[in-house]
């Protein structure tokens, strides 16, 4: 896809590493023998958790590729993390602290004043037979001049 975006093969390797050290990582775990997610999510059809799309400019540009994903970690789906959210944050935090154009202030903000800072209310749902869906998507998109 990044070939077909016109992306020189510098940027098509900076891509992938990008994609490889803070994308693939909070994939989550492999689909079970019976093909059962951990957590399915809204991107793909058959529930995983990234798309890739193109972004297109204007007629006489290259688009630009995009990555959008959920974030699936450790304690999604538990009790600590009913909604999956600990991970999107986590990852947000991480690459903010690499990269200069993500700040997930505004993130915080959104989690924060949006959502319920006590997550028994959520689990008290779930025994009571509520279900949880997608809440926070994160899109990486891979522009000429970096991320």
């Amino acid at each position: 896809m990044l070939k077909a975006a016109g992306y020189s093969v510098q940027k098509q390797y900076n891509s992938l590493i990008f994609f490889y050290q803070w994308m693939l990582p909070y994939m989550g775990p492999a689909p079970a023998f019976n093909r059962k997610l951990k957590w399915k999510t809204l991107l793909g059809l058959e529930g995983s958790p990234i798309e890739y799309s193109w972004k297109w400019n204007t007629k006489s540009s290259e688009p630009d590729v995009r990555l959008t994903m959920e974030a699936i970690g450790q304690y999604t789906a538990t009790a600590k993390d009913p909604l999956n959210q600990l991970a999107a944050r986590e990852m947000l935090h991480h690459i903010g602290q690499v990269c200069d154009s993500v700040d997930p202030t505004w993130a915080d903000h959104f989690f924060s004043t949006m959502f319920d800072h006590d997550v028994s209310k959520y689990n008290q749902e779930a025994a009571a037979g509520a279900t949880f869906s997608t809440s926070c998507l994160i899109a990486a998109e891979f522009l000429p001049e970096g991320l």
